[in-house]
């Protein structure tokens, strides 16, 4: 059975994370909250999203205006936005080996669908399925899974947060957590993924493809 797998965006396929500390401080004047500092950095990447909002002093109320806005900037700066190159040739064997491949993410589908024709990956990806909410994933998962006719515990969930590993957990899913991303390895691995991994290249081990 040829496996699905779900990726995570910001993060996992996107080099997004300066660019996301740039829009939070923007949004920060705006919305009447802390500014992340350089020297917080290593703090936020060892705490759920959760503490992070709570630390910055955002308000539960605050979030979907917050995420309206910081979708807007982000289409604003996509063009400063890279992948992570190392992506390529393996998103090119998985396609060869027709393992279906769908992204899931809070960020807009216009953003993503941009920013995949930017660096001409559209052809690697069969479905976005975007504008989550910040603790939505599992649901929406779910709902994709009953759509295409997925079984979650044949679907594989490839993601950067502790959140993404909990989603996967949640529908029984494979979880495998990339330590290049958001969150750092070793608060990642708390949340007992079933595979940590640091290059991409892990993942066709994982699924039993040799690479070329």
């Amino acid at each position: 059975m040829t496996p699905t797998l779900f990726f995570d965006f910001d993060g996992t396929l996107a080099d997004s994370f300066n660019t996301a500390i740039s829009i939070i401080n923007i949004l920060a004047n705006q919305y009447h909250f802390q500014s992340i500092q350089q020297d917080d950095i290593a703090l936020f990447r060892q705490q759920s999203l959760g503490k992070t909002l709570k630390r910055l002093g955002i308000k539960w109320y605050q979030l979907p205006q917050i995420i309206i806005s910081a979708r807007q900037l982000f289409n604003q700066k996509l063009q400063e936005v890279p992948t992570f190159h190392y992506w390529l040739p393996i998103l090119k064997q998985l396609h060869q080996k027709n393992v279906q491949l769908i992204i899931l993410s809070s960020n807009s589908e216009d953003n993503i669908q941009a920013f995949l024709t930017q660096h001409q990956w559209q052809l690697y990806f069969k479905q976005i399925i975007a504008g989550s909410s910040l603790f939505g994933k599992a649901r929406l998962i779910h709902k994709t899974c009953n759509q295409y006719n997925i079984n979650p515990k044949h679907a594989y969930y490839i993601g950067d947060e502790a959140r993404d590993i909990k989603a996967a957990k949640q529908l029984q899913m494979t979880s495998i957590a990339v330590s290049w991303g958001f969150q750092c390895p070793e608060f990642l691995q708390q949340y007992q993924p079933d595979y940590l991994i640091h290059h991409p290249e892990k993942l066709l081990e994982i699924l039993g493809i040799q690479p070329v």
